[in-house]
């Protein structure tokens, strides 16, 4: 780390602790993504597919937030799920303006068929903590996670 950067011993605490968040999440990731390789999906693939399973259709933009994925990254991942027919988007009637996207059967069966394996491996990568660490690490995602810090 470059410690002459850094003013106090404040500054690098939190650099330290951000970095390894970073680089914790980034590993999980990676061994994540090993796992849905095995479907021929992505991470952010499987991150839309798990949300309209979860909250039924939504707007494309709204799918987006909710997918932490840029408008133009979100627009290249539909396209790829729905040129394998896993959604279906759709423009909404009473608004043109949005774009309604939709889980397909096909992308419904290809989540539920896969979900179980997705469980097992998120275990695995969280069985390295007792379960108190595990409610402390959701406790502070939580609070590092909220929007309205200034």
């Amino acid at each position: 780390m470059c410690h002459k950067l850094l003013n106090d011993e404040q500054d690098r605490r939190a650099v330290s602790a951000y970095v390894k968040l970073v680089r914790a999440s980034e590993s999980i990731n990676a061994r994540m993504t090993s796992m849905l390789t095995k479907h021929k999906i992505t991470l952010s693939q499987f991150a839309c597919l798990e949300a309209l399973y979860r909250h039924g259709a939504l707007y494309q933009r709204e799918l987006g937030r909710k997918t932490f994925r840029s408008g133009g990254n979100i627009t290249i991942v539909l396209d790829n799920l729905e040129r394998r027919n896993l959604v279906q988007r759709q423009r909404d009637e009473r608004d043109r303006r949005f774009t309604n996207v939709f889980l397909t059967d096909e992308g419904r069966n290809l989540l539920e068929s896969m979900f179980p394996q997705y469980v097992q491996a998120v275990r695995r990568e969280m069985d390295v903590l007792d379960s108190d660490q595990q409610a402390l690490l959701t406790q502070i995602c939580l609070k590092l996670g909220l929007d309205d810090k200034n």
